[in-house]
């Protein structure tokens, strides 16, 4: 269900980043008019209702949508309240909220037929990508006094500082375990930050995006405008260090051999580039590995949004 969420998210944006847009312009082609009614429900910036995305096991869409059917009246008024502070509701999902005759059912009807549309014939690549991504390293959750442990693909987005968990966000705001465990969401379409439910009542979880916010593909050579360009904004040496981190992952020493600089060189630009924002440093061992943050794919891609 969070996938149908975040998809419709991404399917409403101009860019959708490298990996998205053929599928974010396939869809859009074939979308009907009822199921862009159901895009009303999750629109991509601000607050997407929380009994979109009920929690249950893994028993997949059907599980999901029945959960979504199941969803008491109280909690859908309650949520579409919140929507409705951030933009007009249109007849239906006034109804809706109402609590008025088969909403709910043809709601989940209509998830399901988006989900047949959009996600289906992709399914087998998106999770197969995202087994790739986790290759067996990522716990299911984190239990309060093992959140140190933060999971690789959140570490460009998140740092331990004991005993919080802080992880980039547009806004600030504080989720309170009391002891309950954090479950960890990954996704396919969760694009720049992790997000989490707005109702802090609910159980702790946190949805991450998988592909570690990079849009810029491995092995892309920027063309030459960009490039003199990149290299006038940030100096030849540091443009390079960029570009080269964009193309994999590396430690410290790597880059001063794949550049022919000295270690200490190739530090400084790495800190330099880390403060900026443009990439982010994790311990591996005895190395200190580099790796492109989204602010940095989108810097190199030329993207605004």
């Amino acid at each position: 269900m969070w996938e149908v969420l975040l998809s419709l998210h991404m399917l409403q944006l101009h860019h959708a980043g490298a990996r998205h847009d053929q599928w974010r312009l396939r869809v859009r082609e074939r979308m009907s008019g009822h199921m862009w009614r159901l895009a009303e429900l999750a629109p991509p910036r601000g607050y997407s209702p929380d009994f979109l995305t009920p929690v249950c096991g893994g028993g997949g869409l059907e599980e999901g949508l029945n959960s979504l059917v199941s969803t008491p009246p109280a909690y859908v008024r309650r949520d579409l309240g919140i929507l409705a502070m951030q933009q007009r509701l249109s007849a239906p999902v006034r109804s809706l909220a109402r609590g008025e005759g088969r909403m709910l059912p043809q709601l989940a009807d209509t998830v399901r037929g988006y989900f047949d549309l959009a996600l289906a014939p992709e399914w087998e690549d998106i999770e197969g990508t995202v087994r790739q991504r986790l290759s067996g390293r990522i716990p299911e959750q984190i239990a309060p006094a093992q959140a140190a442990g933060v999971p690789p693909p959140l570490r460009a987005a998140a740092r331990w500082r004991g005993p919080v968990l802080e992880v980039s966000y547009p806004l600030e705001r504080h989720l309170h375990l009391e002891g309950r465990d954090l479950h960890l969401i990954p996704s396919f379409f969760c694009r720049r930050y992790p997000i989490a439910f707005q109702d802090p009542g609910l159980p702790p979880v946190l949805v991450y995006p998988v592909l570690d916010c990079l849009d810029f593909p491995h092995g892309q050579q920027l063309d030459t405008v960009r490039r003199k360009a990149l290299e006038k904004l940030l100096g030849g040496t540091r443009a390079a260090v960029l570009q080269t981190i964009a193309a994999n992952t590396y430690s410290t020493s790597e880059l001063a051999e794949r550049l022919g600089i000295s270690p200490a060189s190739a530090s400084e630009h790495a800190t330099v580039l880390r403060a900026s924002g443009l990439t982010h440093s994790r311990r591996d061992r005895n190395a200190i590995r580099h790796e492109l943050t989204e602010l940095g794919s989108r810097l190199l891609l030329g993207d605004p949004e």
